[in-house]
């Protein structure tokens, strides 16, 4: 925390570009988001936003639409966070920006399986899988796809699932989505 922190500090001072002021802000971001500091994670995501709105930072834009919705996400605002998945997706579909992308597929499998739509779940999952440029390695999206079957009572499928990913972990895998 205290070297992005740091980094934060010098891009500030340097008057760095907004493109990299937005990229320290999202990393503090992070650090506070993965670590249940919630207010403080909004804060910098906000305020990193704000930093590349109206800018070509798309790249930038989408990962921080997509930290947004996962903030979100996490304190159970669902609507709030699939508008932001969603926000993320057109950027995406605006400018043929496929990076990061897969990620608020994913999230938006994660707010479906909240909701108990198991089928919108899989399907946003599948199409985030789908995409050029897609960092979801099938590892995520077995173990993604197991917490839907758990969530659906099929425990012998989720079980299969994540058994597999246990497996690949063992032997020292990592299974790419291609």
């Amino acid at each position: 925390q205290q070297a992005f922190q740091k980094a934060l500090d010098l891009h500030k001072e340097n008057r760095s570009s907004l493109g990299a002021l937005a990229i320290a802000r999202n990393n503090m971001a992070f650090v506070f988001h993965t670590t249940g500091r919630y207010r403080e994670a909004w804060e910098q995501n906000r305020l990193a936003l704000e930093h590349v709105r109206n800018t070509k930072y798309l790249r930038a834009s989408i990962g921080l639409l997509v930290a947004k919705g996962d903030i979100l996400r996490d304190l159970d605002e669902l609507d709030e966070a699939e508008q932001a998945y969603k926000a993320a997706i057109q950027i995406s579909q605006q400018s043929d920006e496929n990076i990061g992308v897969d990620s608020a597929y994913m999230g938006l499998a994660e707010v479906e399986r909240s909701r108990g739509n198991f089928s919108a779940a899989v399907s946003h999952l599948n199409t985030g899988l789908s995409l050029e440029g897609s960092i979801l390695t099938k590892d995520k999206y077995d173990l993604l796809q197991a917490l839907i079957f758990k969530d659906m009572g099929q425990g012998d499928l989720a079980l299969d699932k994540a058994n597999s990913v246990l497996q690949n972990f063992e032997d020292g895998e990592t299974v790419s989505a291609d």
